[in-house]
C-alpha cells in the first residue's frame, strides 16, 4: 500500500476564526473534519485522524504524534467525524492517515487548522427594572449576561419589539422614556448573543406603566380649504398626532359640535351644508388623548351658499364705447359672481352672435359684415349655477363696412 493518505482533508467551522475570550472548565467547541475516499488502495483497512492544538505535533511522524495527540480510528468507508469537547478558544490542527489490512500507516495528509464552533448560549437575566413595577419617565433597562466564551452584545426588547440598540459592552443597559410607550402592561426581555451567534432570551418581566401624560394632541383641519364656497353635502377632515396617542377628533361649526367625535383614523364627517344657513361660517377640529388633554385647530371660514339667489357681475370690456368697427372683431367681457361664473352670452342689439362661452377669460369672435352699418349695441349676459343672470350695461359702437364694389379698369383691350 502507499504510505500517502488519498483525498482531500478539510475542517468545516461554523463561526467565524480568531475567537478570544475567558474558557469555562466545560468543554464545548466543536469541529467536523471530512476527506474524500482513499481510492487508490485496494487494501485499505481504516483512517486514523489526528487531533491536536500544538502544531509542532504533525511535524513527527504519524507513531510518534499518536501519544501526543488525540487521534480516532474510523472505518474505511467513513470520511467524516465530529469532535465536540474542543476548547472554542483554540486553534486545532488535524491530519488524517491511510491504514492498510497489513497495518501499515501512511504518513500525514495535508495539515489543516480552525478553531471550534462554540456551541454554549449565553446566560442573561434581566436585572432592572423588577417585575411588577410601576414606571414613569425615563428609567434604566439593564441585564447581567455571561458566555463561556464572551458576550457580544444585549439587545432589549419591549413587547417582542426592539427597544433601541443593542449594547455591546457590559455592563449591559439603555434608557427607556416611558412617556413615548401607551400606559398599561408591558413585557421587557433582554436577548444575549456571542461572537459564534448562539442567543438567549431572558424570562420576561412585567411591568406596568403609568404615565401622567400633559402633552396635547396637534390638530389641523385638511378639508375644505379656507375661503371656499360650499353646496351640498361633503367631507371635513383633520389630521391629528399625539406623544402617547389621539383617542378622538370632534368637528365644530361656529363653535357648536358638528356631529359625533371621530374616534378613528382617518378622522372627517360628512356635512349637509344644506342644513346651515348660507353665507359666512367658522370651521374647527378638537383633538382628544387618552390623559383628556384637547387642542383645537386653528379656524378655517368657509362661505355656505346652498340658496344662491345672488346675479353676477358682467361688463363689456372690448370694444370700447363708440368705437368704429369693421370686418371681424373680437367681443370681451370680465364677469364675476358669490359662488361661480358659469357662462357668458353676447349679444348685438338683443340678438345673440354666437353660442354662451363657458369658460373664462369671456370672448366671442364677431363678423360684422351681415348687418347694417350704423350704430349697433353690445350686450353681455352672466349666468351663475343657480340660474341667476345680469345683463351688462349697453355699449354703443358703430359699424363701417366699405360695401361699394371697386370700378373695373377702362379700356381693356387685346393686341393680336
Amino acid at each position: 500500500m502507499s504510505r500517502t493518505t488519498r483525498g482531500t482533508l478539510a475542517v468545516l467551522l461554523a463561526c467565524a476564526m480568531g475567537l478570544s475570550g475567558p474558557v469555562s472548565a466545560a468543554l464545548n467547541g466543536v469541529l467536523t473534519v471530512r476527506w474524500d475516499p482513499n481510492t487508490t488502495d485496494a487494501d485499505l483497512a481504516s483512517y486514523r485522524v489526528f487531533i491536536s492544538s500544538d502544531a509542532s505535533v504533525f511535524a513527527l511522524t504519524p507513531a510518534q504524534a499518536a501519544p501526543l495527540a488525540t487521534t480516532r480510528v474510523v472505518s474505511k468507508t467513513t470520511t467524516e467525524t465530529i469532535f465536540n469537547t474542543l476548547d472554542p478558544a483554540k486553534v486545532y490542527w488535524v491530519a488524517v492517515t491511510s491504514i492498510d489490512t497489513s497495518g501499515n500507516e501512511s504518513v500525514f495528509s495535508t495539515v489543516v487548522s480552525a478553531q471550534p464552533r462554540d456551541t454554549t448560549a449565553p446566560a442573561v437575566s434581566l436585572t432592572a427594572p423588577t417585575a411588577g413595577s410601576t414606571l414613569s419617565g425615563a428609567r434604566t433597562v439593564s441585564a447581567n449576561a455571561t458566555d463561556d466564551v464572551g458576550v457580544a452584545g444585549v439587545q432589549f426588547k419591549l413587547d417582542g419589539a426592539n427597544l433601541g440598540a443593542e449594547d455591546t459592552t457590559a455592563p449591559y443597559s439603555i434608557s427607556w422614556d416611558t412617556t413615548l410607550t401607551p400606559n398599561g402592561s408591558h413585557s421587557l426581555t433582554a436577548t444575549a448573543r456571542d461572537a459564534a451567534g448562539n442567543t438567549t432570551t431572558s424570562t420576561s418581566v412585567a411591568v406596568t406603566v403609568t404615565n401622567v401624560d400633559t402633552t396635547p394632541p396637534v390638530v389641523a383641519l385638511t378639508a375644505p380649504a379656507a375661503g371656499a364656497n360650499l353646496t351640498g353635502t361633503l367631507t371635513v377632515s383633520a389630521s391629528a398626532s399625539d406623544n402617547v396617542g389621539v383617542v378622538g377628533v370632534r368637528f365644530k361649526l361656529d363653535g357648536a359640535n358638528l356631529g359625533a367625535e371621530d374616534t378613528t383614523t382617518p378622522y372627517s364627517i360628512a356635512w349637509d351644508t344644506n342644513t346651515t344657513t348660507d353665507g359666512p361660517h367658522t370651521l374647527s377640529a378638537v383633538a382628544r388623548d387618552a390623559a383628556g388633554n384637547t387642542t383645537t385647530s386653528a379656524p378655517v371660514s368657509v362661505t355656505v351658499a346652498n340658496a344662491d339667489v345672488t346675479p353676477p357681475t358682467v361688463s363689456v370690456t372690448a370694444p370700447s364705447a363708440g368705437a368704429v368697427l369693421a370686418f371681424t372683431v373680437t367681443v370681451t367681457a370680465t364677469a364675476s359672481d358669490n359662488v361661480g361664473v358659469v357662462g357668458v352670452l353676447f349679444q348685438v342689439d338683443g340678438v345673440s352672435i354666437g353660442p354662451e362661452d363657458t369658460a373664462a377669460p369671456w370672448s366671442i369672435s364677431w363678423d360684422t359684415l351681415p348687418i347694417a352699418n350704423g350704430t349697433h349695441t353690445i350686450t353681455a349676459t352672466a349666468r351663475d349655477a343657480a340660474g341667476n343672470t345680469k345683463v351688462s350695461t349697453p355699449l354703443s359702437v358703430t359699424v363701417n363696412n366699405d360695401r361699394t364694389p371697386p370700378t373695373p379698369p377702362p379700356n381693356v383691350r387685346v393686341i393680336p
